[in-house]
């Protein structure tokens, strides 16, 4: 607040734009949502790109076939599907 003579001349204000930190506390609580869904999911859930490549599998994922996490995001699709 700036004062002259007993009196109110004007103000400092200062604003913050939050606009893209509420984005971004929007997907984060939106990715815990997902991963809280897809981990405890009883199915294997895979999920590739467009090249066939994993992006993501869950944990039921790895059970069932027996690599680790690290290890399928190596692989494509064609990597673990039956060669007949």
């Amino acid at each position: 607040m700036i004062i002259e003579n007993d009196e109110v001349k004007g103000f400092y204000v200062i604003a913050r734009n939050v606009t893209e930190r509420r984005i971004a506390e929007a997907a984060l609580e939106s990715e815990e949502k997902f991963r809280t869904i897809v981990e405890s999911s009883a199915d294997a859930i895979f999920i590739a790109d467009n090249q066939g490549k994993y992006q993501y599998v869950n944990i039921k994922a790895v059970q069932m076939l027996g690599y680790s996490k690290e290890e399928m995001m190596h692989f494509t699709i064609a990597d673990i599907s039956p060669k007949e």
